[in-house]
């Protein structure tokens, strides 16, 4: 990119017949092929540099429009990522809920089975 600090004396020389473009403007800007460094030029042919410019503008644009795309694609399966952990985090504490209801419900059936082997216990003394 040291060729772009070089544009401004470039374009200062315009009014000339002929000036000195350094290669990689000659080459890419110029649309000149085959040109050495430091070889005399005749004035850049604007109507290519426009083209040039505007290949460009049009490769930036189609660039930009392409990581759009991506982007909204990545917000679309952000999303559904972020819905997923919703549901599964609902689902964990509705299961945790039902392990603490389980738990209970066990603790209670111990209970009952302790209490109905204690009276079976006393039925088999008392006879």
């Amino acid at each position: 990119m040291a060729w772009v600090r070089q544009l401004p004396p470039l374009l200062a020389q315009t009014k000339m017949e002929q000036c000195t473009v350094p290669a990689p403007v000659a080459d890419t800007a110029a649309g000149v092929t085959g040109s050495s460094p430091g070889a005399p030029l005749q004035q850049p042919d604007l109507p290519a540099v426009l083209r040039v410019i505007q290949a460009s503008r049009e490769a930036v644009e189609n660039k930009v429009d392409g990581l759009r795309i991506d982007l909204s694609l990545i917000q679309w399966d952000l999303r559904k990522v972020t819905d997923m952990v919703t549901r599964l985090r609902r689902a964990f504490f509705t299961a945790e809920d039902d392990l603490t209801t389980l738990k209970s419900q066990v603790s209670k059936l111990m209970s009952s089975v302790t209490t109905l082997h204690e009276r079976a216990e006393d039925a088999e003394n008392q006879e």
